[in-house]
């Protein structure tokens, strides 16, 4: 991105970004004058230059626990701020206004939000016992929050907690059976939500039983999704373009959603085996890759795949995109 050959690309895409029953327990929301709920030393402290809000952001997770947020400027790779205090962050996501919820991990999981640029967390709220926050997707339609969790490793209660406007006490809707380890979530275009994950009980190296599942919306419980071009190699996260399904694992795949099925339409890229993360930056019709083998973060043009820029980062994982933005959030 050092340089970056910036091309509005004539896209049209949703803004959507990159991404676990039982009942839980009543989720508590702390005021904005509390750090997140976590026992941790930081390396030092939160800081953000001023002139950060203004700009478009492209928050990375790093540091050798991913406990910490590197924040840059999309469009010249300045970095602009740190975000720091975390135990470690499993991922994060965005909204339309450009704020974003980092998802740290901790003793009990938590959902830090941020406004966009801000140093500070706006609010923290705190998981239920045993849950760990692992994805999260904004619907970007009506604000509503979705928050893939893994509960205990033998317990299968990996769960979705949606919450109405990314607020209040959130409803559950369990994993389906063998999706037992959850990787990432995502909403659709007409507000289902696709979860991807596998089955941690069968496995040999990075060869796991691969799972997709689908919520309808306004649906009770995931089904299972079956997929046209089936792997026994993992894949990492997913992302709604705005017309079909993104899939990062060996390669970056579109794919095509339909009420039971996937259904494989293209490859973005076809060597993405060290990538764990990406974020569609729908703004600049592109997409950026986290590769943590390589520490960098590489950008390409969506969905020709032809590369723009390589921003270096020190073992990146999750990322997202923070749109400069003066409208006020749905309510």
């Amino acid at each position: 991105m050092n340089a970056l050959r910036f091309t509005l690309a004539a896209i049209t895409l949703t803004a959507f970004l990159a991404g676990c029953g039982g009942t839980p327990n009543a989720l508590s929301v702390a005021p904005s004058s509390v750090a997140p709920n976590i026992a941790h030393v930081s390396h030092g402290t939160s800081w953000m230059l001023p002139e950060a809000s203004g700009e478009d952001l492209l928050y990375v997770i790093t540091g050798d626990n991913e406990d910490e947020i590197g924040v840059y400027d999309y469009t010249t790779d300045t970095l602009v701020g740190t975000l720091t205090g975390f135990y470690q962050v499993d991922n994060l996501c965005s909204d339309s206004v450009g704020d974003v919820y980092a998802l740290n991990e901790a003793d009990t999981g938590s959902i830090v939000e941020y406004a966009h640029g801000a140093s500070t967390p706006t609010r923290v709220i705190n998981f239920p016992d045993k849950y760990a926050p692992v994805s999260c997707s904004i619907n970007p339609r009506t604000g509503d929050l979705a928050v893939a969790a893994d509960y205990d490793y033998f317990a299968e209660m990996e769960t979705v907690f949606v919450y109405r406007k990314a607020k209040g006490i959130p409803k559950s809707y369990p994993s389906i059976k063998k999706l037992n380890a959850l990787d990432s979530v995502t909403y659709t275009g007409n507000g289902d939500i696709v979860l991807l994950g596998y089955d941690n009980h069968t496995s040999s190296s990075y060869r796991y039983p691969v799972y997709f599942a689908l919520l309808p919306h306004n649906g009770k419980k995931f089904h299972r999704l079956k997929v046209s071009h089936p792997t026994s190699f993992r894949y990492h996260a997913l992302a709604w373009d705005g017309t079909y399904l993104t899939v990062l694992g060996r390669n970056l795949s579109r794919f095509d959603v339909t009420k039971r099925n996937l259904k494989k339409v293209g490859e973005v890229l076809t060597s993405a085996y060290s990538g764990f993360a990406f974020c569609l930056v729908t703004k600049y019709g592109q997409v950026a890759v986290s590769d943590e083998n390589d520490s960098t973060v590489n950008t390409y043009d969506y969905p020709s795949g032809t590369p723009v820029g390589t921003l270096s980062v020190y073992e990146p994982l999750g990322i997202a995109f923070s749109v400069a933005s003066t409208h006020a959030r749905i309510r």
